[in-house]
């Protein structure tokens, strides 16, 4: 099957572009070196301050990494497979993940640094969704094709 059927689609050249994926892998970095940076500047508010880091905050910190790479590689697989199906666990691990920084916003110390994290993670997920119908019509498309 070649690629000119994926670009005769309207509204899909952009999700499965190059640009694309590279802005959204960029976003995901973004988001790793944002959140060092923040947890890094936490940990010296804290010690300064002569508290101790406590295991909930460390579990915290390292499920934040492993949730942002499993959903790096949930939709990069969707990315390289084009399954519809495969796009779901995505949006569900970083639906949780943006809503649960919105909700914990309030409660952070230096709220200003985690607001330059939480930036790339709402972007990074608007972006997706907002190219979400694109991936419908692909998938619908490559349904039809293949049932012909």
């Amino acid at each position: 099957m070649s690629f000119k059927f994926f670009k005769e689609l309207s509204g899909v050249n952009m999700i499965y572009s190059d640009d694309y994926y590279k802005i959204f892998a960029f976003l995901h970095a973004l988001r790793f070196i944002t959140f060092i940076i923040y947890l890094r500047v936490v940990i010296d508010i804290l010690a300064d301050a002569g508290v101790k880091l406590e295991s909930t905050s460390l579990f915290l910190s390292v499920m934040f990494f492993v949730i942002t790479f499993i959903s790096f590689v949930a939709f990069s697989t969707v990315f390289v497979s084009k399954k519809l199906k495969l796009f779901m666990p995505y949006v569900v691990i970083e639906g949780h993940t943006v809503l649960f920084s919105i909700v914990v916003m309030p409660y952070i110390t230096k709220p200003y640094l985690f607001l330059s994290f939480i930036i790339p993670v709402v972007l990074g997920y608007l972006l997706v969704l907002y190219n979400y119908e694109g991936i419908l019509k692909l998938e619908m498309a490559i349904e039809h094709k293949s049932t012909t």
